[in-house]
């Protein structure tokens, strides 16, 4: 029963494609198990979703929680170019969840705001492992969605 285990968190420097490392946490039930992933990547802090995603509760009901803050926001090296790396980083996101030994291989994403950006823009790129994502407070047009110049 998840309700009845213990509870595992890895803090993780997850690279991308060009070396750039960014931080993640992922909370999951210690019970040896490979999971789906739900995968927030925000430019706010996982401080944050830790409050908004309540990544315990989602363990609990069988997800493998994570949690990672953009290039070059949080504790993320690199430098934060708003929208202009989501594709390849988020490429690269999914494909590292779904190829660690805690994942069954599934990802999903969810998350509002520049949040649901990261899943649209992700999508884009078509990793195979992603499932599913669930964007909120955006729509799938960015220019609609943000406010532009010209």
């Amino acid at each position: 029963m998840a309700d009845m285990c213990e509870l595992r968190v890895l803090d993780a420097r997850v690279p991308m494609r060009d070396g750039t490392h960014l931080a993640t946490d992922v909370t999951l039930v210690d019970d040896g198990q490979a999971r789906p992933a739900l995968l927030v990547r925000t430019p706010y802090s996982r401080a944050g979703l830790r409050a908004a995603h309540d990544p315990i509760a989602s363990a609990r009901t069988g997800w493998a929680v994570v949690l990672q803050d953009v290039r070059g926001r949080g504790e993320s090296d690199g430098v934060f170019r708003p929208f202009a790396q989501e594709v390849e980083d988020g490429f690269d996101a999914v494909t590292w969840c779904a190829e660690q030994p805690w994942c069954d291989g599934r990802v999903a994403m969810t998350g509002m705001s520049y949040n649901g950006a990261t899943q649209w823009l992700a999508a884009l790129g078509r990793p195979p492992a992603l499932k599913a994502i669930a964007p909120s407070v955006i729509g799938p047009d960015l220019r609609a969605s943000f406010a532009f110049t010209g």
